[in-house]
């Protein structure tokens, strides 16, 4: 491969990994079912998701009561999450009184740095969760988490009505919702 062009791969690459935060390669044993994330999420329930927060204490999805909850899987060190953090915490601020609310599902694996990105980003709502596991979270496992940050929007059933928007999208759905 001539220079220029191996540069021009190599800067490529760069960019795509900036870009988004994607799932180490598994072996192609463990991709029994090659679903997408929101495919795989479609078929479960999200109703049974229950983990530790950042404080220890116990939080259960069926306890939240909204009409609409963003099941928002994310880590401290992604940059794309974090550049998204503003912008939803925006989006809480304004639909949150309408029923509105977000259960973050932590890919870190280090209880500090989680606690940290949650106080730099201002991340208001009382929702997170984590088993330290990173890509072995076991709620990444269960529903098909391939990259981040990944979101399913889930009515108040535990039924995914949506997934894997943009700022824009997420804004215009929760809009038609709550109108």
């Amino acid at each position: 491969m001539k220079a220029p062009l191996k540069n021009s791969l190599s800067l490529f690459i760069g960019v795509c990994l900036l870009c988004s935060c994607t799932l180490k390669q598994k072996d192609t044993s463990e991709l029994v079912n090659s679903q997408s994330a929101s495919v795989a999420a479609a078929s479960k329930s999200f109703l049974d998701i229950e983990g530790l927060g950042p404080n220890g204490d116990t939080i259960k999805f069926a306890n939240i009561k909204a009409k609409y909850i963003l099941v928002e899987f994310w880590a401290s060190w992604c940059p794309p999450c974090r550049q998204f953090n503003p912008s939803l915490v925006s989006l809480y601020n304004t639909y949150q009184p309408k029923g509105f609310e977000v259960l973050s599902i932590s890919l870190d694996h280090k209880v500090d740095k989680w606690q940290n990105a949650i106080a730099t980003d201002g991340l208001k709502w009382p929702y997170h969760i984590s088993d330290l596991g990173g890509w072995d979270s076991h709620w990444a496992v269960k529903f098909g988490v391939e990259s981040i940050p990944s979101s399913f929007l889930v009515d108040s059933s535990g039924k995914v009505i949506a997934s894997n928007m943009s700022h824009e999208q997420l804004e215009l759905t929760l809009t038609n919702l709550f109108k």
